[in-house]
């Protein structure tokens, strides 16, 4: 499963959209992307279909609003993934310490108020997309388990025992 990372600054609201796996239509996979027909939007299209032909991570930098959902978005239409959820998390809207169930899931009784067992995000995007999104908010310690995630592709649960 690809990772986008998207860094930003901080201080967007968390959309209904970041809570919930947005499916992408293949069959339109520019809808997603600002219309243009300047040389480097030329050029940002075909680093666009490229990295779609990738199972690599990729990293999308830029300033707020110059489209890094839009380009992951559509690096997921356009890949071998089109037809798995495409599930994109702000890191900067969800607080710090909810974060790591928020992406690892949690078991029952992992934390107070943990009544029942919770999917994460990276479960959620199994063999689709997952876009982060404010990565550079993440705490140091959830940086280290994604770094596990990215470098083994093994996780597991807040609270699981099966290490």
């Amino acid at each position: 499963m690809p990772v986008f990372f998207g860094i930003g600054p901080v201080g967007r609201s968390m959309s209904q959209s970041a809570r919930t796996a947005e499916p992408v239509a293949a069959a339109e996979p520019w809808r997603h992307f600002p219309a243009g027909s300047s040389p480097r939007m030329a050029q940002v299209r075909a680093m666009i279909e490229q990295a779609a032909g990738l199972t690599a991570n990729v990293l999308i930098t830029g300033e707020f609003g110059t489209g890094k959902k839009w380009a992951a978005r559509n690096i997921h239409a356009l890949s071998s993934r089109s037809d798995r959820p495409f599930v994109p998390v702000n890191c900067g809207a969800v607080s710090p310490d909810r974060l790591e169930s928020e992406l690892f899931g949690h078991e029952k009784g992992a934390f107070t108020g943990a009544s029942s067992a919770r999917v994460g995000r990276l479960e959620a995007a199994d063999g689709g997309t997952l876009f982060l999104d404010e990565i550079d908010q993440m705490r140091m310690p959830v940086q280290v388990r994604l770094l596990r995630v990215l470098q083994e592709g093994v996780f597991e649960r807040v609270g699981s025992n099966k290490g």
